[in-house]
């Protein structure tokens, strides 16, 4: 059975959500304040409301399979070009880009050069 799965997020620059999703590898389409995932495994058939930041996808496997874990990488690589924004609008460089285990949990760190 299909259950229609949201999550609420602060993805609202619709520039950051396209540079997001592309960092993924992913492909999509844009329809007013909407940007839909036309490509990209689990996360295909994704749409992200930039009005309200609220994404949706289809717990069906023949829809995508969606799932709040799936939906946080989308978050997850939001918040990474968020970062990187603020970090160019500083006046540096992102110079190295990893991702280490802290606490137990994988995070991801951008290495920076100061000037």
């Amino acid at each position: 059975m299909s259950h229609r799965i949201t999550t609420q997020s602060e993805i609202k620059d619709a520039e950051l959500a396209k540079s997001a999703i592309s960092s993924l590898g992913y492909s999509f389409r844009e329809s007013g304040s909407t940007l839909y995932i036309t490509s990209g495994g689990n996360l295909k058939g994704v749409n992200i409301n930039l009005n309200t930041g609220v994404i949706s996808g289809d717990s069906d496997p023949g829809y995508g399979g969606h799932t709040q874990e799936s939906m946080g990488v989308l978050r997850q690589a939001y918040g990474e070009q968020l970062a990187r924004k603020q970090i160019l609008l500083e006046g540096h460089d992102v110079e190295e880009r990893t991702v280490e285990t802290i606490d137990n949990e994988q995070c991801v760190v951008l290495y920076c050069m100061t000037g």
